[in-house]
């Protein structure tokens, strides 16, 4: 998707008041894709109630309107973000084998003549993030399980492509100008495109192929943690810049844990429904569309609550300026929840690994002993990080402000997850 394209109305009218948020459950139901619907639920919740009282702040432009749009919908969704300055024509068919390989050609030739390695690096972004879009495509429009397995190697293609960048990046790590920055923070959305492409994939392969999607994965995850943070570390590249690749990697490591979760969860059911029971398989399908319909509920959500705001932005009215900061604070919003979501993984990782690596386990007594009282207290420390998540989002959904008609600025009345199913 261009960024023009984020200036279309392509949410249609916005939801009647009353209408049901995609993906809201009552407090304490269970959820699927936890952070992505939370932060839509953040987003409904705030969206039309921002603070009256801004900032002064210089006019913004139209340009940064769609920067801030894209961006917040690119953390919040899994709508695939836009790369800066990098022009990618949206696929309109799917590839035959022939049309792959003769795309590959080409890409092998254009990579054979160009030495520069920052235009060769570039190159190969393209090329990658060309294949993700197409294997994107190919989950949007396709049932064809073949089709999903073409998807999936036109992935691990792109994957390829960024193992290159990665092995070469320490020529343009050390000595960073503007031109690098831009290709690294690209890296990064790309990075993120390409972790949203293999979610959906998760749930449109054949269930024969499942745990070849998910040793890929486990690989490419691997190996784009190492990257990402290797770039978001290195102080020669600007700070702002830093933050956004940084915010990034965030939001791809809370899907990564997402996904893991998710997988361990039915990991006994996947197991049954791969030896052949039959309400097994039922049962995992079941799942798999009730993740894909909850996806696209939530880009729709987000176009529709964003939309009147858009149109507003793009007319020239007296409130186009707060129009537009509120967009931006949707875009601040979404970095919060994810800080605050990783943040949270990254210490419950740790705490995991310091309780089970305080005290080595062996086949005495007791020794089996301190293995299930470290184990006991693992559980007890997840346990308080996830007590820690809700006390978290809740102070993230604070009552917003509005100026009343006398002028004063008085708070909403809070909201609950209850409240926003009625």
């Amino acid at each position: 998707m261009k960024k023009s394209d984020n200036m279309s109305a392509r949410g249609g009218s916005q939801p009647e008041a009353d209408q049901p948020l995609a993906g809201a459950t009552i407090s304490g139901g269970k959820k699927t894709n936890f952070i992505i619907l939370g932060l839509i639920i953040v987003f409904a919740l705030n969206l039309f109630t921002v603070s009256a009282v801004l900032a002064e702040e210089a006019d913004l432009s139209q340009d940064e309107l769609v920067a801030s749009l894209d961006e917040a919908q690119a953390l919040a969704t899994d709508e695939l973000e836009s790369l800066d300055e990098v022009e990618i024509d949206e696929p309109t068919a799917i590839p035959g084998t022939f049309s792959l390989w003769w795309r590959g050609i080409k890409e092998n030739i254009s990579l054979a003549i160009t030495f520069d390695p920052i235009k060769k690096a570039e190159k190969q972004l393209l090329f990658a993030e060309e294949r993700v879009k197409l294997a994107n495509f190919i989950t949007e429009t396709s049932e064809d399980p073949a089709a999903q397995e073409k998807a999936v190697a036109i992935v691990a293609r792109a994957n390829q492509f960024m193992e290159k960048v990665q092995a070469r990046s320490e020529s343009f790590l050390e000595k960073t100008n503007e031109r690098t920055t831009k290709l690294l923070a690209n890296v990064a959305r790309h990075e993120l495109n390409k972790e949203k492409v293999l979610t959906k994939l998760g749930d449109k392969v054949s269930l024969e192929n499942i745990p070849e999607l998910h040793k890929l994965k486990d690989t490419i995850a691997e190996k784009t943690k190492i990257f990402l943070e290797k770039i978001a570390e290195n102080e020669n590249i600007p700070e702002e810049v830093r933050e956004k690749i940084t915010i990034r990697k965030e939001a791809i490591t809370v899907r990564q844990e997402e996904q893991v979760e998710l997988r361990e969860a039915s990991k006994e059911l996947l197991e049954k429904a791969l030896a052949g029971d039959e309400e097994a398989k039922v049962e995992v399908e079941a799942k798999r569309e009730e993740n894909r319909t909850d996806r696209k509920k939530i880009i729709e959500e987000f176009k529709n609550k964003t939309q009147g705001l858009i149109n507003k932005a793009k007319e020239s009215v007296p409130d186009q300026q707060t129009a537009i900061r509120e967009l931006q604070q949707i875009k601040t919003k979404a970095i919060n929840v994810i800080k605050n979501e990783a943040e949270i993984i990254k210490n419950r990782i740790e705490t995991q690994q310091r309780i089970m690596g305080g005290e080595p386990a062996s086949q005495s007594g007791s020794g089996q002993a301190v293995q299930v009282q470290n184990q006991e207290q693992v559980q007890s420390q997840v346990q308080v990080q996830e007590q820690k998540q809700i006390q978290n989002q809740e102070q993230i959904r604070e009552p917003a402000r509005v100026e009343t008609g006398s002028g004063k600025v008085e708070p909403t009345q809070p909201t609950t997850e209850l409240d926003v199913v009625k």
